[in-house]
């Protein structure tokens, strides 16, 4: 027997496990690396280029240099450490202050505020150099460069598509859609114009109305089966980024690697560290998932909490239960995730409402919706129960609510076994049906308590480290430049992905205020 500690906003559970029930404890895994400075991790980067030559071989004196970087919900991967020696790089190699354009990467989101940009990249650069906020409704400053092979019609930035060199500056995490943040995503959705970006999204669902979402486009999945992943890299190439930068951080938000050089070659290596880091194989999923979202401030809301639900859903059998932690103590943390949950009757309503307008906020609330009808899912939240009455999801205010509710649950599903069983002449009809119920009586029998009696059990936790995911679902490689075929070692059953959790724009994760990471564009 062990015991599992479970955060929920400033308190936690402690909940006892069988060690015969337990299949994964979702946790960081070691990885041996050099100490040294975050500036001197990006420096070193950019001395030993990954597939590429040094930038001193890519850039000439006169051109301009365009320099995409993210915007302040991306605060976490400490912008401003690697933007200052980029710059100082590009310095050095010939490129005066006056010929570099930096854009941040806003994808669908505002505009900086107030001192935003200069928390951003540092008071200095935004003295330096020219700064634009990238607006996808700017459809007087969009450029056509063409269109994928999935018919997504590409409309980029037309400042940065200007330039003569675009350099990709970004951190890698996993992302719930995507695959992994960063890369191709700085280009589509970050400099694409809204359309574009509309049409994208839009592949994160199956064809076809009725067919909700696409299993594939899920957090690690960079193989050609995540068509969500596969058509970023295809429009970004559009752009022929000339050099990419990639910073990965540790529990504390500090750079610990940097990976440089071509813009897919780096960005892969980055995602196999984070994968390496981040990364649990399971070995079955399991009819009984308890997952928690970390505690404050990664549960604030149920925005974020999409992250704990994409974990959840790469470890639970098919029809099984989840219990998921999180408070949500600033309630459903986006207007389109409450649409989504709280405006439509039936899963068809809300998939027409997403196909109509995509919102990743949307899209959040209908995974919510769809996962409540695919499984028994418990949300233990501060929430009120009855925001959640035109969904299938059940509402808890603690654990052991939680617990009981799912043993009721099982309890109903056993009593339908028996009658089943006691209806027939199982002896003379179905002799094999009859061992089978046996046996599933039995090892409910062995297993007891409140854990569901006969089902193995995955207490997962969320961890800090980047969301942009996701909090994804699921799902090792070697990772090439266009991704991996498929992730070689993962089984069927799924692979836990640590969380991404929140971020202040401040900082690291509760200090200073501002507003969460986007789980998503």
């Amino acid at each position: 027997m062990s015991e599992h500690t479970l955060h929920y906003g400033d308190i936690s559970w402690t909940m006892p496990v069988a060690d015969k029930n337990l299949a994964a404890v979702l946790e960081s895994n070691p990885v041996s690396l050099p100490v040294m400075e975050p500036d001197q991790a990006v420096r070193e980067a950019l001395r030993h280029p990954i597939g590429s030559p040094c930038l001193k071989d890519i850039v000439n004196p006169g051109e301009k240099i365009c320099l995409l970087v993210p915007d302040v919900t991306r605060l976490w991967q400490s912008p401003a450490v690697y933007v200052h020696v980029m710059v100082e790089e590009l310095n050095a190699c010939g490129i005066p202050d006056s010929d570099i354009l930096i854009v941040t990467a806003t994808g669908t989101h505002r505009a900086h505020m107030g001192d935003e940009q200069a928390r951003l990249l540092g008071e200095d650069i935004c003295r330096r150099i020219r700064v634009i906020d990238h607006d996808c409704r700017d459809t007087a400053h969009l450029v056509h460069v063409g269109d994928t092979s999935r018919g997504t019609p590409v409309w980029f930035n037309s400042y940065a598509m200007a330039c003569d060199k675009i350099i990709i500056t970004c951190g890698v995490v996993y992302h719930f859609l995507a695959g992994f943040g960063g890369g191709g995503k700085m280009l589509l959705p970050g400099i694409a114009g809204y359309e574009t970006i509309q049409r994208h999204h839009k592949q994160a669902l199956n064809p076809g109305f009725g067919n909700g979402t696409n299993a594939d486009v899920r957090s690690a999945n960079m193989a050609d089966t995540n068509i969500f992943h596969a058509d970023i890299f295809e429009a970004a190439a559009m752009a022929r980024p000339c050099f990419g930068l990639n910073v990965v951080v540790n529990d504390d938000y500090r750079i610990i690697k940097a990976f440089a050089g071509d813009w897919v070659q780096s960005h892969a290596a980055a995602c196999r560290l984070v994968d390496s880091m981040e990364g649990v194989t399971i070995p079955e999923r399991t009819p009984l998932v308890v997952a928690s979202a970390g505690g404050y401030p990664k549960d604030i809301n149920l925005y974020q909490t999409i992250k704990l639900l994409s974990n959840a859903l790469s470890a639970v059998q098919p029809g099984g239960t989840m219990i998921l932690l999180s408070r949500c103590s600033e309630g459903f943390g986006n207007p389109d995730v409450e649409t989504q949950i709280c405006a439509y009757s039936d899963m068809q309503a809300r998939e027409k409402a997403l196909r109509d307008t995509f919102s990743i906020g949307s899209y959040v609330g209908f995974l919510f919706a769809e996962a409540a009808e695919k499984h028994n899912l418990i949300l233990v939240t501060d929430m009120d129960a009855a925001l959640f009455g035109k969904t299938k999801m059940h509402v808890c205010h603690s654990l052991d609510e939680a617990l009981d509710k799912a043993q009721t649950a099982l309890d109903k599903a056993f009593d339908a076994a028996e009658k089943f069983l006691n209806g027939i002449d199982v002896d003379a009809q179905l002799p094999q049906i009859q061992e089978n119920l046996r046996d599933a009586a039995q090892t409910m029998d062995d297993m007891g308590d409140r854990l569901m009696a006969w089902a193995k059990s995955v207490a997962v936790e969320a961890g800090p480290v980047g969301a942009e995911a996701a909090a994804g679902p699921p799902p090792r490689p070697p990772l090439s430049a266009a991704g991996p075929a498929e992730h070689p070692g993962r089984r069927a059953e799924g692979k836990l992905r640590r969380a991404a959790g929140y971020h202040r724009p401040g900082g690291p994760a509760g200090k200073a205020g501002g507003h969460p990471a986007d789980p998503g564009v």
